[in-house]
């Protein structure tokens, strides 16, 4: 049962942030982490929302120069840019198939989105 949790924490927030058009559009939400561009739309106005619906928000953090998930996040010119924060070092020729699992993990672990490639 606990393991449905992540994902079940996801969608719920996912379908609160949905259902204000501009609040969703700019914003992107990780299980109970949620990115959001103040430049469109202000983190207090998100924070309502979410306590309409009963779920409380931490004070937010600004994220210039900062970590989300294991990327490194840096601004510029009013644009977030994703870096990988872990260097990558070269493949060997040969790998078990630990090592392949190992690598692959590296290369995509920590990325939101990947849903079922990290299992594969």
């Amino acid at each position: 049962g606990i393991n449905i949790a992540p994902r079940l924490m996801t969608a719920i927030v996912h379908k609160v942030l949905s259902m204000d058009q501009e609040i969703s559009n700019n914003t992107d939400s990780y299980i109970d982490d949620i990115i959001v561009n103040n430049s469109k739309v202000e983190h207090n106005r998100v924070q309502n929302l979410l306590n309409r619906f009963g779920l409380l928000a931490k004070p937010s953090q600004p994220i210039k120069d900062g970590r989300v998930l294991g990327l490194r996040v840096t601004s510029k010119n009013g644009t977030l840019n994703w870096s990988r924060d872990n260097q990558l070092t070269e493949v060997p020729d040969i790998l078990t198939r630990r090592q392949l699992f190992s690598f692959a993990g590296r290369l995509i672990g920590h990325f939101p989105r990947a849903r079922w490639l990290r299992p594969v």
